[in-house]
């Protein structure tokens, strides 16, 4: 974890403000509650010491891989990667979401004016501070290999 920290802050030196650690799992014996919840504190201060932003990718259970959608309970680890986070978004593609799933998310996107059946993806805020939580949809252009509102 020390040498994660080392890079962060080299990077930082070097003007990077936004950062994406994944992995988590990879990190230092992250598989023990504690060391979890001691390596997101070590996230959290220095993205607040240095007012930049950490972001963590969290994959889900093993368990949930069934589910079309997930929830906040379904990340994998300690519920302090949820507790401890400012902000969780969820990134699914729109074309694994079951019928129930497909109905309630497309409610969802309408009230922002998206329609799921042009949506390739859809991002959910599940966690925000401050803020409300809300879906924004997303299409794939193959042209550019990029997602685009």
């Amino acid at each position: 974890m020390i040498m994660m920290m080392m890079v962060m802050e080299q990077a930082y030196s070097e003007g990077v403000r936004i950062f994406f650690i994944d992995n988590f799992m990879q990190l230092d014996n992250s598989e023990q509650i504690e060391n979890q919840t001691r390596i997101i504190e070590l996230f959290k201060r220095f993205a607040m010491k240095r007012d930049c932003i950490v972001n963590l990718v969290a994959h889900p259970r093993k368990t949930q891989f069934m589910k079309s959608r997930l929830s906040i309970f379904d990340i994998a680890g300690s519920q302090n990667i949820a507790n401890k986070s400012a902000n969780i978004i969820t990134i699914t593609r729109t074309n694994l979401l079951n019928d129930n799933d497909r109905e309630e998310i497309q409610k969802g996107l309408a009230q922002n004016m998206y329609d799921l059946d042009y949506c390739d993806a859809m991002i959910e805020v599940l966690k925000t501070k401050g803020n409300s939580c809300k879906m924004v949809g997303i299409k794939y252009d193959p042209e550019t290999k990029l997602y685009r509102e």
